[in-house]
């Protein structure tokens, strides 16, 4: 049934030829195309319109869609896999422009990215992100090279904020971080890492680098020079607690050590060592120098060892110590006492710790015992025990002052025995001779004077090693006079090491010596004796 303006059919219509419809139609049933033509262009194909196309419900395509515009999807449903969303494809999607997702982007397979764009800021590169990227292992599926995992690019990745990988991270290039945050903790700075850090090559930092535990060096590059071994510094190094070298340390400059520890033994003091220490020029020593127990404690010096005080300021002393302690009685101590700079006054002292000035040298080479001014060679401030003295005395060597006693009259050798009982003083020499001081008291039998006189020879001799020209002696030889009745009170014997016997009746390291002044009461008695028998023949040849 046909109206005009308008055809209405209730069955199928079939036409051969072209079918040109002017104003809108509608179709209630389906429309089949038989035409196989393929379309290559907007005007091509089995079916095509000079407008658009409105599709109430699906579109189902055999072939390739091609669209020279744009295509609006307005459906609103959200992707949750791969099957569900606005769009819907069961293979690939290429894309020749820029792809925005306004929603978050899901990728169970790999990205590959082609752009060679470097990336030189947070918004350009072939990859550029606003804020983070979270990764959940290595940047791959797993990464292994630049060609393979989740993510691949073939230029540069810019990313706006965070950066998060939650396996490891290789970087085949240079890593340049431009953040300029300082670290002042672990946990702040341009890198922060809640593990460790390794690094194949060198470790370049600008500026501080705080360790908080351990500083592991494996290096076993040994340092040479200031420039060479496992750890290298161009400026200073501080400690906080100890710094402990295992072999050598060599310090071109100085070593200041700042710790005022004294030193109490040798395992105490700001710097302690176990071994020995070397100074190849001066040492300066502030306080004490104390060296070990015997019998290894010693000075050995090539050259020569000073000990001064750089001050020259008057009276001030400067002391060596030698003892078991600073204490009195404990030390003696070697002195130079400056009474002032260049002074002829200035003295050596030696002495006990405690007791200054017991013995004191000048420069003119006078001694002094008891006093700082000796005026003589040596000079005795109170009194002097001798118990013997054996020697050559030349003229003048003995010298006297005020009502001492002078000998310098000639040159003779001096053998004085002197005890608490023999003075010297204004009268000359005494022995205290009152009876009130004497018990036992004995005459000498007259037979062992004269038996003394004429077994006892005297002798003239020559004194061995006298110096220059030998001078003729006289007296006897103390041997003989110790084998007689009065041996034993007219000789004496003092040690004397070294001195070898030579004959049966020496005594070894012992020297005899004879008193003289005793042998003059013998004599007395001897002539006392003769003159009675003299007096006693006068008698006898005037009757």
């Amino acid at each position: 049934m046909f109206r005009l303006g308008a055809i209405r059919t209730a069955g199928a219509n079939n036409t051969a030829r072209a079918l040109n419809v002017g104003a809108t139609s509608k179709f209630a049933g389906n429309i089949t195309i038989n035409d196989t033509t393929d379309a290559t262009a907007p005007t091509t194909g089995s079916l095509t319109t000079a407008g658009g196309i409105g599709i109430a419900r699906s579109l189902q395509a055999g072939g390739s869609i091609t669209l020279a515009e744009c295509i609006n999807i307005q459906g609103l449903p959200d992707a949750s896999s791969a099957t569900s969303g606005a769009i819907v494809a069961a293979g690939g999607v290429g894309i020749g422009k820029s792809l925005f997702v306004e929603g978050t982007s899901t990728l169970t397979g790999a990205v590959s990215i082609l752009s060679l764009i470097d990336a030189k800021s947070s918004i350009t590169g072939s990859l550029a992100t606003a804020r983070g990227i979270a990764v959940g292992k290595a940047l791959s599926t797993d990464f292994v090279s630049a060609t393979s995992g989740s993510l691949v690019t073939s230029g540069g990745v810019a990313v706006g904020k965070a950066l998060y990988v939650g396996s490891a991270a290789t970087v085949i290039g240079a890593l340049s971080i431009l953040n300029v945050v300082d670290t002042t903790s672990a946990a702040s700075g341009s890198i922060v890492t809640a593990g460790g850090v390794g690094v194949g090559k060198a470790l370049h930092v600008g500026t501080s680098a705080t360790v908080a535990k351990a500083l592991n060096l494996l290096d076993t590059t040994d340092s040479l020079t200031a420039k060479m071994g496992a750890l290298i510094c161009a400026r200073g190094i501080a400690a906080g607690k100890a710094l402990y070298v295992d072999t050598t340390a060599t310090i071109a400059g100085r070593t200041a050590v700042l710790d005022s520890t004294d030193a109490t033994d040798k395992a105490t003091a700001s710097l302690v060592t176990a071994g020995g220490v070397g100074v190849g020029k001066t040492a300066f020593i502030g306080s004490n120098l104390n060296i070990g127990t015997e019998p290894a404690a010693s000075i050995d010096a090539s050259r020569r060892v000073i000990v001064c005080n750089s001050s020259t300021a008057s009276n001030t002393r400067q002391s060596i110590y030698l003892g078991v302690a600073l204490a009195t009685n404990n030390s003696i101590f070697l002195s130079h006492f400056n009474v002032a700079s260049g002074s002829t006054a200035n003295r050596l002292e030696i002495g006990f710790y405690g007791k200054e000035d017991s013995v004191s040298v000048l420069p003119s080479g006078r001694v002094g015992v008891g006093n700082t001014s000796p005026a003589v060679p040596l000079h005795v401030s109170g009194s002097v025990k001798l118990s013997v003295c054996a020697a050559n005395a030349t003229a003048g060597a003995l010298t006297s002052s005020g009502s001492t006693i002078k000998l310098n009259a000639f040159t003779m050798d001096i053998g004085l025995p002197v005890d608490s009982g023999i003075h010297a003083g204004a009268v000359g020499v005494y022995a205290t001779s009152n009876r009130r001081k004497k018990s036992f008291i004995r005459s000498i039998a007259q037979n062992d004077a004269i038996d003394f006189v004429l077994n006892t020879e005297p002798r003239t001799f020559h004194l061995a090693r006298s110096q220059g020209k030998p001078i003729p002696q006289i007296g006897y030889i103390a041997q003989q006079l110790r084998a007689s009745r009065f041996g034993p009170l007219i000789t004496s014997s003092f040690e004397h090491p070294r001195l070898q016997a030579v004959s049966p009746d020496d005594v070894e390291n012992v020297l005899l010596v004879a008193q003289y002044e005793r042998i003059c009461c013998i004599l007395h008695k001897a002539l006392q004796d003769a003159l009675q028998r003299i007096d006693a023949l006068e008698r006898v040849v005037g009757q």
